[in-house]
């Protein structure tokens, strides 16, 4: 081979060197710029994501908001009832000893007996001396009571 043919091997090597460098270089900027482009899209996603996120986030404390109010309304109620409870306990047992009062005057009734319980329904009933409660003993009109005083 002489020089001219080396020289021109040479210049066409370098050329198909420097296109096959030139394709490289378009490839990967390419390749960059599609990277880019994909991370741009993943950060719009992000965006939106985020306002999503911003309102659920307000959803959420809405909904919490709205369960405080719940929980106090239902501590509310639950103080309510108790007291209601209380109430009601000591206006039975308010009734409960008039009720022994009363039976503890009333002749026909022995509240001295072991197994004496207040008399409830002669509270609704006070003629009634047909119905024996447990501690009382059944009374007929003209007999003669426990305590010894006739009735009418």
């Amino acid at each position: 081979m002489d020089t001219v043919q080396v020289i021109v091997l040479v210049v066409v090597v370098l050329v198909v060197v420097g296109a096959v460098v030139a394709l490289l270089g378009r490839r990967r900027r390419q390749q960059h710029e599609q990277r880019v482009q994909v991370a741009q899209q993943h950060r719009e996603g992000a965006r939106e994501e985020l306002g999503d996120l911003h309102q659920q986030r307000q959803q959420a404390d809405v909904a919490e908001q709205r369960a405080q109010e719940a929980r106090l309304a239902a501590e509310r109620a639950e103080t309510e009832a108790r007291a209601a409870r209380e109430a009601e306990q000591v206006q039975l047992a308010r009734a409960e000893d008039r009720v022994r009062e009363a039976d503890r005057v009333d002749p026909r009734v022995d509240h001295t007996a072991d197994d004496y319980e207040p008399g409830f329904d002669r509270v609704d009933r006070p003629q009634d001396v047909q119905h024996q409660q447990p501690g009382t003993a059944p009374v007929e009109p003209g007999t003669q009571p426990v305590d010894g005083r006739p009735t009418t």
